[in-house]
């Protein structure tokens, strides 16, 4: 018999032992990404608990548990009435995400980033140290204030490039400051060895709503787009996408931040 969860209220208490101490979250939400889950099966292993951790069975419930943590972080960066999590708690989440994602290598296609994300979460670096939670509420903060979107658009049709190492596209940075519009733009290729997507931001504009009131070409850009699909990776930004889902995605970038986007429309 499978019963589901959807819309059900956090669940206070569990079916079988979960290690809080690895998963926090997991003791105030269940939510199996079809909304459901079959308790006849699921009881029938309970009574063998190495049994449990074995098929995974653990892992899939607090994983899921913890894409609910995430999005509701992205809920309260759209929905000023939705509470944000716990700043360390989100912290832990997106890090369980990309533990599984290295152990499960989850890939994703360029088409699936394709369209807007506004940034709703970060966790940088400074100075070789991580940022502490006070500057990280700080930033959420700018963010609600100043919203950052990430566009991506794939190129699908683009000649001249090597379709078995990586994919191409574009990739545009918004920062929005009152009417006035901060626009980044450059090439994007996502290789397939490793998921990694490398970018190069080479044109800038300003725009005011969507009039482009100024527009340049920015630290060499001209001759950074001629060799972009031929550069190496160390040569380049990138992000490493390891959670890549239809509201949301989540990546480390080069240089050791955490991020976390919403998808805000194509």
């Amino acid at each position: 018999m499978v019963y589901s969860l959807k819309g059900s209220k956090p669940c206070t208490t569990t079916l079988f032992p979960i290690p809080y101490f690895l998963f926090p979250s997991a003791k105030r939400y269940i939510c199996l990404g079809d909304g459901s889950i079959d308790l006849a099966g699921f009881s029938s292993v309970c009574h063998k608990r190495e049994r449990l951790y074995k098929i995974g069975l653990i892992n899939r419930v607090m994983n899921m548990a913890n894409l609910a943590v995430l999005e509701q972080t992205v809920a309260s960066m759209f929905n000023p009435q939705v509470v944000a999590p716990p700043a360390g708690e989100v912290v832990e989440e997106l890090l369980a995400w990309e533990k599984l994602a290295k152990r499960e290598k989850m890939p994703y296609g360029f088409e699936q980033l394709s369209g807007a994300w506004r940034l709703c979460w970060i966790a940088g670096e400074k100075q070789g140290r991580s940022l502490n939670l006070t500057q990280m509420r700080l930033a959420q903060t700018l963010l609600r204030l100043i919203p950052i979107q990430l566009v991506y658009r794939p190129l699908a049709d683009l000649e001249g490039i090597d379709r078995e190492k990586f994919e191409a596209g574009e990739v545009e940075n918004r920062i929005q400051i009152g009417l006035f519009t901060l626009v980044v733009f450059g090439p994007a290729k996502r290789l397939k060895s490793n998921s990694l997507l490398a970018f190069d931001f080479t044109t800038m504009q300003i725009k005011f709503f969507d009039k482009v009131l100024f527009s340049t070409l920015i630290r060499n850009g001209e001759n950074r787009n001629a060799r972009f699909y031929g550069a190496p990776i160390r040569e380049l930004a990138f992000f490493n996408y390891f959670l890549v889902q239809d509201n949301l995605i989540a990546a480390r970038g080069r240089g050791g931040g955490l991020a976390l986007w919403g998808h805000s429309g194509r």
